[in-house]
């Protein structure tokens, strides 16, 4: 990732584009059997989400390269949007149609509160999902709310806040975590509807698998850094 220094920053840039690579390899690999198996209407669902999620990850990775986070962020929420719309998909297919069908400019083929509730029954998973789709859609509707997170100053307690942090390599390790976290779970959810469906992709699965590891693992060293930092700076 071009102008990124700091190695962890670079690490996790590395697993997310070796995650957008083989969201490529998924589509070539549907691409080749699609001609010799019929594809359902969930499937075509899958392919767009795909494409445009690969759109998001390139765009979210310049962005982020450049210090532009706040904007990055915005297609953060895409992708979470994506996401949700990719497993309520495969919780119901008759919902592809609902989504292929969908007319209104004005709203999306369901409320976001209807996807956390039906998605996500455990209530602590629900809190940890809505928190971050409030966090990245603050940021992205320029919520005042959020300070120096959504604005690059604030106004506290009658004083100007600035934040000068734009390359902060704890921040942009951060978004681009959290950018792999949503490639996961719409890949994972597209897997079960193309496997579903009959198409032989374990080879996919079985590397996203692998680079999600990867990620975690690399987020792990990370968290563990800030901390060791922050208690020798006390």
């Amino acid at each position: 990732m071009e102008n990124i220094q700091d190695s962890n920053v670079v690490s996790f840039g590395l697993i997310v584009q070796e995650m957008r690579n083989e969201i490529t390899n998924l589509i070539i690999a549907i691409t080749k059997q699609a001609t010799s198996k019929p594809m359902r209407l969930s499937n075509y669902v899958s392919l767009l989400i795909l494409f445009r999620m690969k759109e998001c990850m390139a765009s979210i990775e310049i962005l982020i390269s450049k210090g532009l986070v706040r904007d990055a962020a915005t297609l953060i929420l895409t992708l979470i949007e994506l996401k949700l719309d990719m497993q309520y998909i495969v919780l119901d297919y008759e919902n592809a149609e609902k989504w292929i069908n969908h007319n209104k400019k004005y709203k999306k083929p369901w409320k976001v509160s209807t996807l956390f509730k039906e998605l996500f029954p455990n209530e602590n998973e629900r809190k940890s999902e809505k928190e971050c789709y409030q966090t990245f859609s603050m940021i992205k509707h320029g919520n005042p709310f959020g300070g120096t997170i959504s604005f690059p100053f604030g106004v506290k307690d009658g004083w100007l806040v600035v934040n000068g942090k734009s390359l902060d390599p704890n921040m942009q390790a951060n978004y681009i975590f959290t950018e792999g976290i949503q490639c996961y779970g719409i890949f994972k959810a597209a897997i079960k509807d193309l496997s579903d469906a009959g198409f032989d992709i374990k080879s996919n699965e079985i590397a996203i698998e692998s680079l999600f590891s990867k990620l975690e693992k690399c987020n792990y060293e990370h968290v563990k850094s800030m901390l060791s930092e922050l208690f020798n700076t006390k």
